[in-house]
């Protein structure tokens, strides 16, 4: 499958799309909306989705290994067993996302929303160590490890 962004439409519109296993090597996508697209197995590697609109998409085992995400919105995605190493997450929204699983082995999440967060088991404590997200005892939790990964 072959997608190629439409000069004269800076935003592609994805929305509800099933790309599910698609091969999407290095697309461009930035500023797609792809708001609740299904991209479960897809790969995605390389791709650059640049503030894209990925609100509440199921990328189940995708991998977006060294994707460009930069202030692209995850809220409420499913990034269970998804591959996000190397992945640029700066000032990334993914708040309420499910990251179960995920692969985030060298991922950029410098300044990223993880509010409500499902992190992989030990993330939460590595975040909060490195002052990315508040310790317990200085506000409210931003993230949480699911009770069955403990």
């Amino acid at each position: 499958m072959s997608i190629e962004r439409d000069e004269e439409d800076e935003k592609m519109n994805l929305s509800k799309a099933n790309l599910s296993r698609a091969n999407l090597f290095k697309v461009d996508l930035r500023l797609a909306n792809l708001q609740g697209a299904n991209l479960q197995g897809a790969i995605l590697t390389g791709a650059d989705l640049t503030e894209a609109n990925l609100y509440g998409v199921d990328l189940y085992e995708a991998n977006l290994y060294g994707a460009a995400m930069q202030r692209t919105i995850l809220e409420r995605a499913e990034l269970e067993r998804a591959n996000l190493s190397r992945a640029n997450l700066q000032g990334a929204i993914l708040s309420k996302a499910n990251l179960q699983g995920a692969i985030l082995h060298g991922a950029d999440l410098t300044e990223a929303n993880l509010d409500k967060a499902i992190l992989p088991y030990g993330w939460r404590e590595a975040l909060q160590a490195a002052g990315l997200i508040p310790k317990d005892d200085e506000a409210a939790p931003t993230a949480t490890v699911s009770p069955h990964l403990k």
